[in-house]
């Protein structure tokens, strides 16, 4: 189930960054957030021959929809789909994380607000 579903994340949903070993890769999931138990961005190794993963880290943000990396692979940037039907919430975000290519560590750098209520690429 987990390979399936792997599969279908990196297809559609994720970003893989070369790990150490050329098989390996960094995988980087965004989730919506719609309670306090997600995080928003995880970060797997992955293995591409054998489908094998597992759980490096994950960085706070809210509901990252799309994710993009930098030509250099030292940055992710993600846009965060953050506006509701309310006046309170009335634009989303993009938002700037480092990345280390090593140990495959995000670290938030600073959001702006992207003009529109959902960003989406």
């Amino acid at each position: 189930m987990i390979k399936s579903l792997v599969t279908i994340l990196i297809v559609g949903f994720s970003i893989c960054l070369h790990a150490q070993k050329p098989k390996e890769q960094f995988l980087l999931i965004g989730t919506y957030t719609p309670d306090a138990n997600s995080d928003g961005i995880y970060v797997y190794k992955f293995n591409s021959e054998t489908g094998e993963n597992s759980f490096v880290s994950s960085v706070k943000t809210s509901n990252p929809s799309y994710l993009a990396i930098s030509p250099n692979k030292k940055y992710v940037y993600a846009v965060n789909e953050n506006a509701d039907s309310t006046r309170f919430t009335v634009t989303g975000h993009v938002a700037a994380f480092s990345f280390d290519k090593t140990t495959g560590k995000l670290n938030f750098i600073n959001k702006h607000e992207s003009g529109g209520k959902h960003p989406c690429y």
